[in-house]
């Protein structure tokens, strides 16, 4: 059996990476959880309080759009089948179309004339 999917290795897949913003402030401020916020310094260390980052902690994923899954490659093979068999078909309809419009004959149509 195939397996078409894994986790993604970006995000293990949950679909969610931590915000570069945030993790910069967790650094800044490794006492966050005794911080008193309504005080503009730092107990601590004794530097001003930097504001919260405004963004989300946790943002999607664009390795995985999201999903947290990835492709394996037998997953993207038969993705690119698919595509491949898509356009063919696409093309092939487009192509039948534009002969119908002129009155021309498909060279499939003019073999079954044979």
């Amino acid at each position: 059996m195939l397996i078409l999917q894994e986790p993604c290795k970006t995000c293990q897949g949950c679909g969610r990476v931590p915000s570069p913003a945030w993790k910069d402030w967790y650094a800044a401020h490794p006492n966050w959880n005794t911080l008193d916020v309504s005080s503009p310094v730092d107990p601590a260390t004794g530097e001003v309080f930097c504001e919260e980052p405004t963004e989300p902690e946790e943002l999607y994923c664009i390795e995985c759009e999201g999903s947290g899954k990835q492709l394996t490659e037998d997953g993207k093979a038969v993705m690119d089948l698919i595509n491949h068999v898509l356009r063919t078909q696409y093309y092939s309809q487009e192509s039948a179309a534009r002969h119908h419009q002129t009155g021309t004959v498909t060279p499939i149509e003019e073999e079954a004339q044979l």
